[in-house]
Formats: C-alpha cells, sequence, structure tokens
C-alpha cells in the first residue's frame, strides 16, 4: 500500500516514543510503523527528522502534525476493527495523516483549501498506492455533504468552535 519504514529501528524507537506519550491502540501504532512519514516530506533535508516527534514545514505555511499528535488524533476517532468507518478528514495537508486513517477505515475523503497541497497529495497517494482517498480542495468547515454522512470526522486545522455544518 504504501512505503515501509526502512530503517526498523527509527521505527522501534518511534513506535517506543509513541507509546511513551501514550498511544496505545494497537492498529495506531502498526500503521505508524510501517508507512515512511519521510515519503510525505518535500524536502530531502528534512527527511531524517520524519522519525522524530516534531512538526514539520510543508508548502503553504503549513505544518506535518508531531507523530505523537497524529496517533492520538487517531487514536480518538476509536475506527472500529473491521475498517468499516467512512471519515472526513479536514486539513490534507501533506497527506500523512489521511493515509494512515486510509489504512485504518474504508474509505478516506480530505479536505484542504489549498489546491498545491490537493495536486501534490493527490500526485503523492497514487504513487504511495493508496486508493481509498478522496480529496478535494475547499473550504473544510463547510464538510463534504455531498459525500455525507461520516462516521468520524477528524479536524487537522485550527478553529475556534466546531463548526455546526460538520455536526450537521
Amino acid at each position: 500500500m504504501a512505503d515501509l519504514i526502512a530503517d526498523p529501528f527509527r521505527a522501534a524507537r518511534l513506535l517506543l516514543h509513541l507509546r511513551q506519550e501514550g498511544v496505545t491502540d494497537a492498529r495506531v501504532l502498526t500503521a505508524m510503523e510501517t508507512l515512511d512519514r519521510s515519503a510525505f516530506v518535500d524536502d530531502a533535508d528534512l527527511a531524517p527528522l520524519a522519525f522524530e516527534d516534531a512538526f514539520l514545514p510543508i508548502p503553504c505555511g503549513q505544518v506535518i502534525l508531531r507523530p505523537a499528535a497524529t496517533g492520538h488524533l487517531l487514536q480518538a476517532l476509536a475506527l472500529p476493527d473491521d475498517r468499516s468507518a467512512k471519515v472526513l478528514l479536514v486539513g490534507f495537508g501533506s497527506g500523512y495523516m489521511a493515509a494512515l486513517a486510509a489504512n485504518l477505515s474504508a474509505q478516506v475523503y480530505a479536505i484542504d483549501r489549498f489546491s498545491r497541497l490537493v495536486e501534490e497529495g493527490r500526485a503523492r497517494l497514487e504513487r504511495l498506492g493508496i486508493g481509498n482517498v478522496t480529496l478535494k480542495q475547499g473550504d473544510g468547515q463547510a464538510g463534504w455533504p455531498e459525500a455525507g454522512p461520516f462516521d468520524r470526522i477528524v479536524l487537522a486545522c485550527s478553529v475556534p468552535e466546531v463548526p455546526e455544518m460538520l455536526l450537521d
């Protein structure tokens, strides 16, 4: 499905850190262990930091969340074991969280306001062989009514309060 982490020692160190940070869901940990975060980093100089629990800059002034934050968000979704969930992700960014969620659910719908991130992300997911993510450029606060309802919604963006449209 996607690039595996080539260095098992880095993967093990990342998993240990995630567990210490309270990420305990075995399925989330397995997804994070097997998906190489560096595949979502465009700057080769930053690729070695993909295995650290650090924010990483991406185009459009955005960042890839820390792995621990990503793990906590995915764990909080409490996705069913049978991978049947339909997930809406608001704030696609680099596509790392969408790719992880795709490993844990039936279908992921992801929105980002930046067309560059959507275009680059679509190409990246295709290159990685991840086919159960549908992307759209737009205002994620408006949701994706024509694709809903969703079993889970995750906001990987900053909002002063959860928009009513998403709850509807």
